[in-house]
């Protein structure tokens, strides 16, 4: 199962300094390139390890991979709730009352959803724990972005919901569809004549600062 092999390349980073260029225990005898799969998810595990090892001496990597979920997806939680709340929030008392009331129910749905409690709790370190957090943190900051008045303030948004979508992209495949979602809205956006100065920096220094990382 994947979580044995992202914990096992988490063992190497840790014993080596980094991970292999070629994984010689998979596609025998030609191995393969683990840059064609998720790459920060294995660095991620490992940072768990050393911050764990910090409270407890006697922590392995096998510690830090249990425990990596549990702290992703409680961050993951706070970022959905932000992400929620931005849609929602309008400048009255009363709006903010209402986007804080349905952020909650959003939130509390999805901390209890099935399909995902099977992939965040303790002892299952998949894709899934830290994908939505990057996922959600990229849609946050991109509508920041989007909402910000100021230029200099929109840029900075925009470059930090690339350097986001990059660190979704470095663990998981699908990032496309965060692609393809903003694309969609941008687009939908462009069709109803809204899209202007502002919303073309907001745009650009995303995509940009997203591709340059992963080059």
């Amino acid at each position: 199962l994947p979580p044995w092999l992202f914990t096992r390349m988490a063992k190497l980073i840790v014993n080596d300094g980094s991970m292999p260029e070629i994984d010689t225990l998979r596609n025998v005898p030609l191995g393969l390139k683990t840059s064609e799969e998720t790459i920060l998810l294995p660095y991620m595990i490992t940072w768990t390890y050393k911050i764990s090892k910090m409270f407890y001496p006697s922590a392995n990597v096998e510690y830090g991979a249990a425990l990596f979920p549990v702290i992703m997806f409680a961050l993951t939680i706070i970022v959905f709730f932000l992400f929620v709340k931005e849609i929602f929030a309008r400048e009255s008392k009363l709006s903010k009352i209402r986007a804080n009331i349905i952020s909650l129910i959003s939130t509390f749905l999805m901390i209890v959803i099935p399909i995902l409690l099977s992939r965040t709790v303790a002892g299952i370190p998949e894709k899934e724990s830290a994908m939505f957090f990057f996922l959600f943190l990229a849609l946050f900051l991109f509508l920041k972005a989007w909402k910000t008045e100021k230029i200099k303030y929109a840029l900075t948004f925009g470059i930090l919901a690339g350097i986001t979508t990059a660190g979704m992209s470095l663990v998981s495949g699908l990032s496309m569809y965060l692609y393809w979602a903003i694309f969609a809205a941008s687009f939908t956006a462009f069709v109803l004549n809204k899209f202007g100065k502002k919303e073309i920096i907001v745009y650009s220094s995303w995509w940009i600062s997203a591709r340059l990382i992963l080059s």
